[in-house]
Protein backbone atom coordinates (compact mmCIF):
# COMPACT_ATOMS: atom_id res chain seq x y z
CA UNK A 1 0.00 0.00 0.00
CA UNK A 2 1.67 3.24 -0.73
CA UNK A 3 1.74 6.12 1.36
CA UNK A 4 -0.30 8.60 -0.52
CA UNK A 5 -2.93 5.96 -0.57
CA UNK A 6 -3.50 4.99 2.91
CA UNK A 7 -6.30 7.21 3.96
CA UNK A 8 -8.69 6.76 0.99
CA UNK A 9 -7.75 3.34 1.83
CA UNK A 10 -8.74 3.44 5.22
CA UNK A 11 -12.05 5.27 4.28
CA UNK A 12 -12.67 2.24 1.82
CA UNK A 13 -12.69 -0.10 5.01
CA UNK A 14 -15.99 -1.82 5.69
CA UNK A 15 -16.38 -0.03 8.89
CA UNK A 16 -16.20 3.45 7.17
CA UNK A 17 -19.66 4.74 7.04
CA UNK A 18 -21.51 7.28 3.98
CA UNK A 19 -20.38 9.91 6.59
CA UNK A 20 -16.65 9.42 6.96
CA UNK A 21 -16.37 9.92 3.60
CA UNK A 22 -18.06 12.69 3.27
CA UNK A 23 -16.36 14.52 6.26
CA UNK A 24 -13.63 13.69 4.28
CA UNK A 25 -13.92 16.77 1.91
CA UNK A 26 -14.57 19.16 5.07
CA UNK A 27 -11.05 17.67 6.29
CA UNK A 28 -8.99 18.08 3.01
CA UNK A 29 -10.48 21.70 2.69
CA UNK A 30 -9.21 22.47 6.48
CA UNK A 31 -5.76 20.83 5.47
CA UNK A 32 -5.22 23.27 2.88
CA UNK A 33 -6.01 26.36 4.61
CA UNK A 34 -3.47 25.13 7.14
CA UNK A 35 -1.11 24.64 4.30
CA UNK A 36 -1.65 28.10 2.31
CA UNK A 37 -1.90 29.90 5.90
CA UNK A 38 1.15 28.57 7.10
CA UNK A 39 2.98 29.09 3.54
CA UNK A 40 1.60 32.45 3.57
CA UNK A 41 2.66 33.58 6.73
CA UNK A 42 6.61 32.66 6.42
CA UNK A 43 6.06 34.03 2.98
CA UNK A 44 5.44 37.54 4.38
CA UNK A 45 7.97 37.31 6.63
CA UNK A 46 10.74 38.95 4.88
CA UNK A 47 8.26 42.01 4.36
CA UNK A 48 7.62 42.24 7.93
CA UNK A 49 11.06 42.27 8.59
CA UNK A 50 12.20 45.17 6.79
CA UNK A 51 9.10 46.94 7.79
CA UNK A 52 10.11 46.88 11.50
CA UNK A 53 13.93 47.33 10.99
CA UNK A 54 13.79 51.20 11.32
CA UNK A 55 11.61 50.90 14.17
CA UNK A 56 14.77 49.61 15.79
CA UNK A 57 15.56 52.48 17.49
CA UNK A 58 16.29 51.21 21.02
CA UNK A 59 15.17 51.30 24.67
CA UNK A 60 16.42 52.69 28.03
CA UNK A 61 18.82 49.78 28.72
CA UNK A 62 21.77 50.36 26.44
CA UNK A 63 23.54 53.26 27.48
CA UNK A 64 26.83 55.50 25.61
CA UNK A 65 28.19 56.82 28.39
CA UNK A 66 31.84 58.91 28.78
CA UNK A 67 31.67 60.22 24.92
CA UNK A 68 35.11 61.94 23.71
CA UNK A 69 33.98 63.79 20.71
CA UNK A 70 38.23 64.06 19.68
CA UNK A 71 39.19 60.72 19.79
CA UNK A 72 35.89 58.47 19.73
CA UNK A 73 36.16 56.84 22.94
CA UNK A 74 33.30 56.31 24.55
CA UNK A 75 31.72 53.12 27.13
CA UNK A 76 28.66 50.67 25.90
CA UNK A 77 26.78 49.44 29.16
CA UNK A 78 23.63 47.67 30.08
CA UNK A 79 21.99 46.21 33.23
CA UNK A 80 22.01 42.58 33.93
CA UNK A 81 19.40 39.90 33.24
CA UNK A 82 18.73 37.33 35.16
CA UNK A 83 17.62 35.47 32.83
CA UNK A 84 20.30 35.71 30.12
CA UNK A 85 23.68 33.14 29.71
CA UNK A 86 25.19 35.79 27.02
CA UNK A 87 25.30 39.24 25.38
CA UNK A 88 26.37 40.09 22.14
CA UNK A 89 26.78 43.26 20.86
CA UNK A 90 27.02 44.23 17.29
CA UNK A 91 27.97 47.61 15.78
CA UNK A 92 27.31 48.60 11.76
CA UNK A 93 27.23 52.41 10.19
CA UNK A 94 23.89 52.53 9.66
CA UNK A 95 20.76 51.76 11.81
CA UNK A 96 19.41 48.67 9.93
CA UNK A 97 22.56 46.61 10.13
CA UNK A 98 23.12 45.33 6.22
CA UNK A 99 26.94 44.58 7.36
CA UNK A 100 26.80 44.57 11.30
CA UNK A 101 30.58 43.23 13.10
CA UNK A 102 29.99 41.50 16.37
CA UNK A 103 32.48 43.72 18.69
CA UNK A 104 31.57 41.75 22.08
CA UNK A 105 30.51 38.78 23.01
CA UNK A 106 30.48 37.51 26.76
CA UNK A 107 28.54 37.61 30.41
CA UNK A 108 29.77 40.90 31.29
CA UNK A 109 27.42 44.59 31.20
CA UNK A 110 29.73 46.91 29.52
CA UNK A 111 32.39 47.45 27.05
CA UNK A 112 34.84 50.16 26.17
CA UNK A 113 35.57 51.43 22.57
CA UNK A 114 38.47 53.51 21.10
CA UNK A 115 39.43 55.44 18.39
CA UNK A 116 36.15 55.68 16.74
CA UNK A 117 36.61 59.42 15.21
CA UNK A 118 33.90 61.31 14.75
CA UNK A 119 31.84 58.82 12.19
CA UNK A 120 28.10 57.49 13.21
CA UNK A 121 27.74 54.18 14.53
CA UNK A 122 24.75 52.36 15.83
CA UNK A 123 25.13 49.19 18.49
CA UNK A 124 22.61 46.09 18.96
CA UNK A 125 22.57 44.23 22.33
CA UNK A 126 21.71 40.88 21.76
CA UNK A 127 20.36 38.81 24.85
CA UNK A 128 21.25 34.80 24.84
CA UNK A 129 18.75 32.98 27.00
CA UNK A 130 17.62 29.07 27.83
CA UNK A 131 14.46 29.98 25.46
CA UNK A 132 16.51 31.42 22.41
CA UNK A 133 17.83 35.09 21.50
CA UNK A 134 16.38 38.13 22.07
CA UNK A 135 16.91 41.68 21.13
CA UNK A 136 17.22 43.80 23.97
CA UNK A 137 18.26 47.13 22.67
CA UNK A 138 19.71 49.45 20.16
CA UNK A 139 21.61 52.99 20.11
CA UNK A 140 23.76 55.02 18.12
CA UNK A 141 26.08 57.60 18.93
CA UNK A 142 24.08 60.37 17.17
CA UNK A 143 21.30 60.70 19.20
CA UNK A 144 20.69 59.77 22.87
CA UNK A 145 16.82 59.44 22.80
CA UNK A 146 15.47 55.90 23.39
CA UNK A 147 12.25 54.43 22.08
CA UNK A 148 10.57 50.99 23.32
CA UNK A 149 9.48 49.42 20.05
CA UNK A 150 5.76 49.28 19.91
CA UNK A 151 6.28 45.21 19.46
CA UNK A 152 8.50 44.97 22.43
CA UNK A 153 5.74 46.82 24.32
CA UNK A 154 3.47 44.21 23.10
CA UNK A 155 5.08 41.40 23.86
CA UNK A 156 6.06 42.24 27.31
CA UNK A 157 2.65 42.46 28.39
CA UNK A 158 1.82 40.06 30.70
CA UNK A 159 -2.03 38.68 28.65
CA UNK A 160 0.42 38.71 25.71
CA UNK A 161 3.00 36.47 27.43
CA UNK A 162 0.51 34.21 28.70
CA UNK A 163 -1.28 33.77 25.32
CA UNK A 164 1.95 32.81 23.79
CA UNK A 165 2.60 30.38 26.38
CA UNK A 166 3.60 31.88 29.02
CA UNK A 167 7.12 31.36 29.15
CA UNK A 168 8.99 33.80 27.62
CA UNK A 169 8.13 35.01 23.99
CA UNK A 170 10.45 34.82 21.15
CA UNK A 171 11.57 37.82 19.54
CA UNK A 172 9.62 38.81 16.90
CA UNK A 173 12.55 39.56 15.19
CA UNK A 174 13.30 36.15 14.06
CA UNK A 175 11.55 33.98 11.99
CA UNK A 176 11.20 31.74 14.64
CA UNK A 177 8.99 34.38 16.86
CA UNK A 178 7.17 35.50 13.75
CA UNK A 179 5.99 32.03 13.38
CA UNK A 180 5.22 31.96 17.15
CA UNK A 181 3.39 34.97 17.05
CA UNK A 182 1.12 34.88 14.17
CA UNK A 183 0.76 31.19 13.70
CA UNK A 184 2.00 29.08 16.75
CA UNK A 185 -0.41 30.98 19.59
CA UNK A 186 -3.82 30.16 17.75
CA UNK A 187 -3.50 26.83 15.22
CA UNK A 188 -2.75 24.01 17.86
CA UNK A 189 -6.12 25.52 19.08
CA UNK A 190 -8.03 25.40 16.20
CA UNK A 191 -6.97 22.00 14.96
CA UNK A 192 -7.41 20.21 18.52
CA UNK A 193 -11.00 21.79 18.28
CA UNK A 194 -11.32 20.94 14.55
CA UNK A 195 -10.96 17.10 15.84
CA UNK A 196 -12.86 17.25 18.54
CA UNK A 197 -16.07 18.06 16.19
CA UNK A 198 -14.95 15.40 13.67
CA UNK A 199 -14.09 12.63 16.15
CA UNK A 200 -17.53 13.05 18.66
CA UNK A 201 -19.37 11.22 15.39
CA UNK A 202 -16.88 8.26 14.98
CA UNK A 203 -18.89 5.90 16.34
CA UNK A 204 -21.97 8.20 18.16
CA UNK A 205 -23.32 9.12 14.24
CA UNK A 206 -23.14 5.45 13.42
CA UNK A 207 -25.31 4.51 16.44
CA UNK A 208 -27.56 7.55 15.85
CA UNK A 209 -28.31 6.26 12.23
CA UNK A 210 -28.38 2.82 13.21
CA UNK A 211 -25.75 1.63 11.01
CA UNK A 212 -23.16 -0.13 13.46
CA UNK A 213 -25.52 -3.09 14.14
CA UNK A 214 -25.30 -3.80 11.15
CA UNK A 215 -21.75 -4.15 10.63
CA UNK A 216 -20.97 -6.11 13.71
CA UNK A 217 -23.47 -8.56 12.73
CA UNK A 218 -21.01 -9.47 9.83
CA UNK A 219 -17.53 -10.90 10.98
CA UNK A 220 -16.41 -7.37 11.64
CA UNK A 221 -15.39 -7.68 15.30
CA UNK A 222 -15.85 -4.64 17.68
CA UNK A 223 -12.02 -4.30 18.32
CA UNK A 224 -11.44 -4.50 14.50
CA UNK A 225 -14.47 -1.73 13.84
CA UNK A 226 -13.04 0.38 17.07
CA UNK A 227 -9.24 0.56 15.76
CA UNK A 228 -10.07 0.78 12.12
CA UNK A 229 -11.78 3.71 13.38
CA UNK A 230 -9.16 5.17 15.56
CA UNK A 231 -6.40 4.86 12.64
CA UNK A 232 -8.31 6.43 10.27
CA UNK A 233 -8.84 9.44 12.80
CA UNK A 234 -4.78 8.88 13.66
CA UNK A 235 -4.32 9.46 9.70
CA UNK A 236 -6.55 12.17 9.65
CA UNK A 237 -4.66 14.48 12.77
CA UNK A 238 -0.93 13.27 10.99
CA UNK A 239 -2.13 14.80 7.76
CA UNK A 240 -3.58 18.30 9.79
CA UNK A 241 0.20 18.41 11.27
CA UNK A 242 1.98 17.67 8.05
CA UNK A 243 0.03 20.57 6.29
CA UNK A 244 1.27 22.94 8.49
CA UNK A 245 4.84 21.56 8.57
CA UNK A 246 4.87 21.31 5.05
CA UNK A 247 3.90 25.29 4.63
CA UNK A 248 6.22 26.47 7.34
CA UNK A 249 8.96 24.23 5.78
CA UNK A 250 8.61 25.05 2.31
CA UNK A 251 8.10 29.15 3.39
CA UNK A 252 10.95 29.46 5.16
CA UNK A 253 13.09 27.52 2.37
CA UNK A 254 11.66 29.84 -0.34
CA UNK A 255 12.47 32.67 1.56
CA UNK A 256 16.20 31.66 2.46
CA UNK A 257 15.67 31.54 6.50
CA UNK A 258 16.67 28.72 8.40
CA UNK A 259 14.09 25.75 8.45
CA UNK A 260 14.98 23.29 10.77
CA UNK A 261 13.23 24.72 13.32
CA UNK A 262 10.01 23.88 11.80
CA UNK A 263 10.62 20.38 12.29
CA UNK A 264 10.11 19.94 16.39
CA UNK A 265 7.95 22.84 16.32
CA UNK A 266 5.25 20.89 14.26
CA UNK A 267 5.50 17.47 15.16
CA UNK A 268 5.64 17.97 18.90
CA UNK A 269 2.00 18.87 17.86
CA UNK A 270 1.38 15.04 17.53
CA UNK A 271 1.09 14.13 21.05
CA UNK A 272 -1.53 16.81 21.81
CA UNK A 273 -3.64 15.70 18.83
CA UNK A 274 -3.88 12.43 20.14
CA UNK A 275 -4.91 13.10 23.45
CA UNK A 276 -8.06 15.20 21.82
CA UNK A 277 -8.93 12.53 19.21
CA UNK A 278 -8.50 9.19 22.32
CA UNK A 279 -11.15 11.70 24.25
CA UNK A 280 -13.33 12.76 21.71
CA UNK A 281 -13.01 8.36 20.86
CA UNK A 282 -14.17 8.17 24.58
CA UNK A 283 -17.03 10.16 24.26
CA UNK A 284 -18.26 9.36 20.75
CA UNK A 285 -18.16 5.52 22.63
CA UNK A 286 -20.10 6.34 25.65
CA UNK A 287 -22.81 9.23 23.99
CA UNK A 288 -25.45 7.93 21.42
CA UNK A 289 -25.91 11.23 20.60
CA UNK A 290 -22.51 12.67 18.39
CA UNK A 291 -24.26 16.57 19.16
CA UNK A 292 -23.43 15.24 22.69
CA UNK A 293 -19.82 14.39 22.70
CA UNK A 294 -19.15 17.44 20.30
CA UNK A 295 -20.51 19.39 23.07
CA UNK A 296 -18.43 17.63 25.74
CA UNK A 297 -15.08 17.75 23.53
CA UNK A 298 -15.48 21.73 23.25
CA UNK A 299 -16.24 21.78 27.00
CA UNK A 300 -13.27 19.94 27.62
CA UNK A 301 -10.33 21.79 25.07
CA UNK A 302 -11.91 25.46 26.23
CA UNK A 303 -11.71 24.16 29.81
CA UNK A 304 -7.81 23.26 29.49
CA UNK A 305 -7.17 26.03 27.98
CA UNK A 306 -8.58 28.50 30.17
CA UNK A 307 -6.44 26.82 32.86
CA UNK A 308 -3.46 27.10 31.06
CA UNK A 309 -4.42 30.79 29.97
CA UNK A 310 -5.63 31.72 33.31
CA UNK A 311 -2.76 30.16 35.21
CA UNK A 312 -0.01 31.56 33.24
CA UNK A 313 -1.60 35.41 34.21
CA UNK A 314 -2.36 34.30 37.69
CA UNK A 315 0.42 32.70 40.32
CA UNK A 316 -2.70 32.15 42.63
CA UNK A 317 -4.13 29.52 40.38
CA UNK A 318 -0.61 28.34 39.03
CA UNK A 319 -0.87 24.84 40.80
CA UNK A 320 -3.74 23.61 38.52
CA UNK A 321 -1.35 24.98 35.17
CA UNK A 322 -0.37 20.86 34.90
CA UNK A 323 -3.75 19.57 34.99
CA UNK A 324 -4.47 21.83 31.38
CA UNK A 325 -2.88 19.62 28.37
CA UNK A 326 -1.65 22.83 26.58
CA UNK A 327 1.00 23.07 28.85
CA UNK A 328 2.49 19.98 27.59
CA UNK A 329 3.13 21.62 24.22
CA UNK A 330 5.17 24.70 25.36
CA UNK A 331 6.02 25.70 21.35
CA UNK A 332 7.68 28.58 22.22
CA UNK A 333 10.21 26.45 24.58
CA UNK A 334 10.26 23.76 21.19
CA UNK A 335 11.34 26.45 18.53
CA UNK A 336 13.65 28.25 21.23
CA UNK A 337 15.64 24.83 21.73
CA UNK A 338 14.38 23.11 18.17
CA UNK A 339 13.92 19.79 19.93
CA UNK A 340 10.66 17.97 20.93
CA UNK A 341 10.20 17.74 24.59
CA UNK A 342 10.48 13.81 25.21
CA UNK A 343 8.56 14.36 28.89
CA UNK A 344 5.78 16.23 27.89
CA UNK A 345 5.10 14.35 24.50
CA UNK A 346 5.52 11.53 26.38
CA UNK A 347 2.59 12.10 29.09
CA UNK A 348 0.81 13.22 26.51
CA UNK A 349 1.15 9.81 24.98
CA UNK A 350 0.40 8.09 28.02
CA UNK A 351 -2.75 10.19 28.61
CA UNK A 352 -3.47 8.92 25.18
CA UNK A 353 -2.76 5.56 25.47
CA UNK A 354 -5.21 5.07 28.81
CA UNK A 355 -8.30 7.35 27.40
CA UNK A 356 -8.24 4.48 24.18
CA UNK A 357 -8.01 2.01 26.54
CA UNK A 358 -10.74 3.10 28.32
CA UNK A 359 -12.70 4.31 25.00
CA UNK A 360 -12.51 0.80 23.82
CA UNK A 361 -13.28 -1.19 26.84
CA UNK A 362 -16.64 0.88 27.43
CA UNK A 363 -17.25 -0.19 23.84
CA UNK A 364 -16.81 -3.81 24.08
CA UNK A 365 -19.61 -3.00 27.31
CA UNK A 366 -21.65 -1.18 25.15
CA UNK A 367 -25.23 -2.20 24.13
CA UNK A 368 -25.75 -1.21 20.20
CA UNK A 369 -29.54 -0.17 19.11
CA UNK A 370 -30.91 -2.15 16.69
Amino acid sequence: MKFPGILFNMLKMPTASLTSRQIFKGFFIFSVLILLISYGLVAMYPTFKDTIAEELVGTPDLHIAEMDDADGNYELRWPADPNATRYVLIEDATADFPAPTEIYNGTGTSVELTNRGDATYSYALWEWTENGTLLAATVNTTDDTYYVSPYDEMLSNPAIMAFLGGEGALSLYTLKGFVSMEFMSWIPLMGVLYLSYLVAGAVAKDVEDRTLDPVLATPISRKRYFFEKYITYTLVSFFLMLAGFIGLYGGAIATGEPSHWAIPGVFAVFPLFLLVQSFSFLTSVFFNDPKRAMGVNFLFVMFSYIIHLGSSLSTSIGKVKGWSMFTYYDYNVILAREKIIAGDAALLILVSVVLTILALYIFNKKDIPA
